[in-house]
């Protein structure tokens, strides 16, 4: 018997060819996502950095702290959240095309989309940026006015 003989091609009526993996690039969740975006805790973070820039400009001890306070916007991004109504789980903006939990999963893998249409994430933060900015601005020309009332 020969030790180093090589097998032969695979015979597919004994070998069959296991079956094709799933691919998991060709698996996008954004199109199943049902995700509810959240930006109160940006605005809080920003109503705080712009008391405190105030305050640090006018009555601080070293008024260009409040210049170099800016760096602390790059932060502000980091609290915009989103909320999955699938599982519950909420977590930060710009991790939202990582979530897939098994609801996504499982729409993904029948290839049916969520019941009830909702807007996708970056849509709803463009829609809460405007809202947010309206008020913002309604409130700042309703604001005290000198010579007013």
């Amino acid at each position: 018997m020969d030790a180093h003989r090589r097998p032969g091609p695979a015979d597919p009526e004994f070998d069959p060819a296991p079956a094709a993996p799933v691919r998991l690039r060709d698996f996008d969740p954004t199109e199943h996502h049902r995700l509810v975006v959240n930006p109160f805790l940006a605005v809080l973070a920003l109503m705080v950095w712009c008391r405190a820039a105030g305050w640090l400009l006018w009555h601080g001890p070293f008024p260009p702290l409040a210049v170099a306070s800016v760096a602390l916007l790059a932060l502000v991004p980091r609290a915009i959240q989103y909320h999955c109504l699938d599982c519950g789980q909420t977590g930060s903006y710009s991790r939202r095309d990582r979530h897939a939990c098994p609801a996504v999963f499982a729409r993904w893998n029948e290839r049916k989309r969520a019941w009830f249409p909702i807007p996708s994430a970056s849509l709803q933060l463009t829609l809460w940026a405007y809202a947010i900015g309206s008020v913002a601005l309604l409130l700042a020309l309703s604001g005290d006015r000198p010579g007013g009332r």
